[in-house]
């Protein structure tokens, strides 16, 4: 009879750890989002600076996709042709990584990219099915082959993390992690079936390292949930759902297409997704659009308590309104990405109604120094830098 038992129980075990790592223990915070505080954006927001992507006719950007930042230099992703700029601090272009071919050393399409704890350029190609680094000097420094066609990755010596998106053709997971030495694959976080017929597309901000905490964030696209992983072994420290209350969407929402999907959305004033959720040295931000108005800027401490919630902020700082998700950030600021021309004509028309202010923001300069450039099509970096006392 022990004999029996004793061999059950090996069993047990064995089978315990040959199975994918379904970690789906969500912790879960209410937010009630009609406590958001009326404000201006000076509430939390210190200055405004803006930054021209200065490209040419030959280096032109066209659909920029992805924001990344490393000391001095700006990474932008463009979707369409597959090239990489990188801009100096002042916008202008230092280097521009270019397809060249289908060969070794080589890349033909982004699908993602970071910039690792050395500052080096990671990028997935999914056409050739390899990860190749770049050296801040722009040549390669090493690459090699996977077979996942993931949405979104994140690369270190030890680990390969990717997002998987929804498609349960691929894995019943949203994410997966690949360990180097063995080549074993842990996946996390179980795809809800009511979401494995979703369209799966990436995340344009991608996997965040947190640089005060040893964790990665993930925000996955028509999700309230956030994902902390290990930066040290890539394994999922917790997940965490938000609940919006009446404003969190029923789970049978996701089974419509699209245009519906995006209808009742906007008719019912749900929370989608999570727009943002940015880690900073004493809190993290998160950004959520309710229905398709109202904007929500929600300040968290450490232990995920609201510090903080303001809807919709009116920019008293300079009255240029972007009215559009994130795209980035740094370790002081909220960055996003708009078109030079939507500033200028944004700019003219409060100055022809005599609303321009002059406060904290270098709008005037920046339109004085490039307002011949700016009705081009052509794209600015805006820098909301956060308040030093939040």
């Amino acid at each position: 009879m022990n004999f029996k038992i004793k061999s059950i129980l090996i069993l047990v075990i064995l089978f315990s750890s040959c199975r994918p790592n379904s970690k789906n223990d969500s912790t879960s915070f209410s937010i009630d989002l009609t406590k958001s505080e009326i404000s201006n954006l000076s509430d939390f927001v210190d200055t405004i600076e803006y930054v021209l992507l200065k490209t040419s006719d030959n280096q032109n950007l066209v659909s920029p996709h992805s924001v990344k930042f490393w000391e001095n230099s700006i990474y932008v992703q463009d979707h369409s042709t597959n090239e990489l700029f990188v801009f100096n601090n002042f916008g202008t272009v230092d280097k521009v990584h270019q397809p060249t071919g289908r060969g070794p050393n080589e890349y033909f399409q982004i699908q993602d990219f970071h910039i690792n704890l050395e500052g080096n350029l990671t990028l997935h190609d999914p056409i050739l099915s390899k990860i190749q680094t770049y050296g801040q000097d722009g040549f390669l420094i090493n690459e090699f082959k996977t077979s996942i066609r993931s949405q979104n990755f994140y690369d270190t010596k030890d680990f390969t993390l990717f997002f998987m998106s929804y498609s349960t053709e691929l894995r019943e997971h949203n994410f997966l992690r690949r360990e180097k030495n063995s080549g074993a694959y842990t996946e996390f976080i179980k795809i809800p079936q009511e979401k494995s017929n979703l369209t799966k597309h990436d995340s344009h901000l991608g996997f965040i390292v947190n640089p005060y905490k040893n964790e990665i964030i993930f925000t996955p696209h028509s999700s309230s949930e956030v994902a902390f992983f290990d930066q040290k072994n890539g394994n999922l420290i917790r997940s965490i759902n938000f609940n919006f209350g009446k404003h969190s969407p029923p789970s049978t929402i996701w089974k419509n297409n699209l245009k519906i999907l995006n209808e009742e959305i906007a008719q019912k004033s749900y929370v989608k997704e999570i727009g943002a959720f940015f880690p900073f040295q004493h809190h993290y931000l998160m950004y959520v659009r309710q229905g398709t108005k109202d904007r929500h800027y929600i300040l968290l401490n450490n232990e995920f308590e609201v510090v903080r919630q303001l809807i919709s902020p009116t920019n008293d700082i300079d009255n240029i309104e972007l009215n559009t998700l994130p795209w980035s950030h740094t370790q002081t600021d909220i960055v996003y990405l708009k078109r030079s021309k939507d500033i200028l004509d944004n700019y003219r028309n409060l100055q022809e109604h005599n609303e321009l202010s002059k406060t904290n923001s270098n709008i005037h300069e920046f339109i004085r120094l490039h307002q011949e450039l700016l009705d081009d099509d052509m794209w600015v970096i805006v820098k909301y830098k956060l308040k030093q006392e939040l």
